[in-house]
């Protein structure tokens, strides 16, 4: 069983379509230069189906013991973090260097920003107490703050049931300072497969599970 799923992994493993490009040197970021904005094309044929867009980033380490203190200080935090509270506000600042605030707007196709947190974590889309003149507070905040267990990962920010058109164009705008982040940043776009995203690492689970039972039967009969 753990082969024929091994074998399997690998094979729905190459249906998988993925195109990333890296952004942040496109925005002309630079110490002086801390935000910007730019528009990029991704070079996909046409695609048709589910896809997935994520936002990507490396070198970047969420803090757990930070980020749940602010999420629980947001849901009590009327109104957000406005011009009028965040000069003088400690919870206002560590939203600005915590919370990823770089935005996509997709410009020849329509991607949802709905529904891209998972369905046990909080529902912010009616809440007050989340709203904020910030434009990605809610269902981004929460996939944000799933905390990511390496310093290398990426974020879904927007999906699709009806596929694009070649060469995704995506206008982007640095809002996050590349004073607090100096890292590469990426965009990403998926076609996944019947097993979901890349799915190498299964392939050698079920591979290495295989060997061990293997062993295990040679050894012991």
């Amino acid at each position: 069983l753990h082969l024929v799923m091994g074998i399997l992994a690998i094979c729905l493993d190459h249906d998988v379509k993925e195109y990333k490009m890296r952004y942040d040197d496109k925005c002309g970021l630079s110490s002086q230069n801390d935000t910007g904005s730019a528009t990029v094309y991704l070079a996909n044929p046409p695609l048709n189906g589910n896809l997935f867009f994520y936002f990507e980033i490396e070198d970047y380490y969420q803090f757990e013991e930070i980020l749940t203190q602010t999420i629980e200080e947001y849901r009590t935090f009327q109104n957000g973090c406005n011009s009028k509270n965040r000069t003088n506000s400690v919870f206002c600042d560590i939203i600005d260097r915590t919370f990823f605030r770089d935005t996509y707007e997709f410009l020849n196709a329509n991607f949802s920003e709905s529904n891209i947190s998972w369905r046990h974590e909080p529902n912010m889309e009616n809440d007050t107490s989340y709203k904020s003149k910030h434009p990605r507070i809610n269902q981004h905040f929460v996939v944000w703050m799933r905390i990511a267990a390496h310093p290398h990962f990426r974020k879904l920010y927007a999906r699709s049931v009806n596929g694009c058109p070649q060469n995704l164009s995506v206008k982007i705008n640095c809002y996050y300072s590349f004073n607090y982040y100096k890292g590469k940043r990426y965009i990403v776009l998926v076609q996944p497969s019947g097993l979901g995203g890349k799915s190498w690492i299964l392939a050698i689970f079920n591979f290495i599970l295989f060997a061990v039972i293997v062993v295990f039967i040679v050894t012991f009969e």
